[in-house]
């Protein structure tokens, strides 16, 4: 009943359940929990009954839904930025990689969200820009196939030092 409430988005629903003692880690058959979910869908007032409701002490910020993927990934390339602040704000993993090697900056940059590409690359995911993915693909790359330009501007910003990010890489 709870993932049924929070893929629908009803945020009531979410926050009488959650009360009631819902299991918030109770995953679908996909391997998704109600705040990858609502994450994915973009669902920031859910999202927030989720993190509010007490779940945050026992919900899996870094729970590995399909394809490896975390909230953070699933909030990355749906393009919500308050999503991934507050999951960032609670620990969530900025430079985690999906089973394909993604991190949530290839996400958002495949997408396009250039906000939010900023923000990742503040929060510690600038390493991700020499990222390759499983298929040898860095985020530029992704934003210049999809011709993402306000993204590309980003991720070719010269403050962007390559060489020292190598040397840390």
């Amino acid at each position: 009943p709870l993932l049924w409430a929070v893929k629908r988005g009803l945020v009531a629903t979410t926050e009488l359940m959650l009360r009631h003692g819902a299991d918030v880690n109770h995953v679908d058959a996909k391997g998704c929990n109600a705040l990858y979910i609502a994450a994915s869908k973009g669902f920031e007032k859910v999202c927030s009954v989720i993190l509010n409701s007490g779940a945050t002490a026992t919900a899996n910020i870094n729970h590995r839904g399909p394809g490896g993927r975390t909230s953070l990934h699933a909030a990355a390339e749906a393009g919500s930025l308050m999503i991934c602040e507050r999951l960032v704000g609670l620990r969530a993993d900025a430079c985690c990689a999906t089973n394909a090697n993604q991190t949530s900056l290839h996400l958002a940059a495949m997408h396009g969200h250039a906000e939010l590409t900023q923000y990742l690359l503040r929060v510690g995911g600038e390493q991700a820009v020499l990222m390759d993915d499983s298929s040898g693909r860095r985020p530029l790359e992704y934003a210049k196939d999809n011709e993402m330009f306000a993204v590309i501007a980003i991720l070719q910003k010269p403050d962007l030092d390559r060489q020292k990010l190598l040397k840390k890489w």
